[in-house]
């Protein structure tokens, strides 16, 4: 009996990890992938992609700096910060918007919700 009960709280654990570990994986506000642009007319364009790669490379990522440098690479900061370390000019950095109205109101933000990414006023979604 004692080990029958050793069983069973042994597997509700197993399962109630499982359930949370599943749960912490729902959200996709991950930065990561291939994101296109979408026009006014809500047109998903096909020659104008931004890529955020997995070991933290990018490319044509819109957005140059001062001197015109472009994003090498990029980091999402614990409080939401999304930086960019640049050809030569340093680092350049965005704040999470709360929401899509204020990125859509100002270029040093950004918003992403599941396959929506808005950035410096413009919209795209992952593809």
């Amino acid at each position: 009996m004692i080990k029958l009960r050793k069983i069973s709280m042994v597997l509700c654990i197993i399962t109630m990890l499982f359930a949370v570990m599943s749960l912490s994986g729902c959200s996709n506000n991950s930065i990561t992938g291939i994101w296109a642009f979408v026009d006014d007319d809500g047109q998903i364009s096909e020659n104008s992609k931004m890529y955020f790669n997995d070991d933290g490379s990018c490319n044509d990522i819109d957005y140059h700096g001062p001197t015109s440098a472009d994003p090498v690479s990029y980091k999402v900061m614990s409080d939401g910060k999304l930086v960019f370390t640049m050809e030569w000019d340093g680092t350049s950095s965005f704040d999470l918007a709360q929401s899509e109205e204020e990125a859509l109101n100002d270029y040093h933000k950004y918003y992403i919700s599941g396959d929506t990414l808005i950035f410096r006023k413009s919209t795209y979604k992952r593809v």
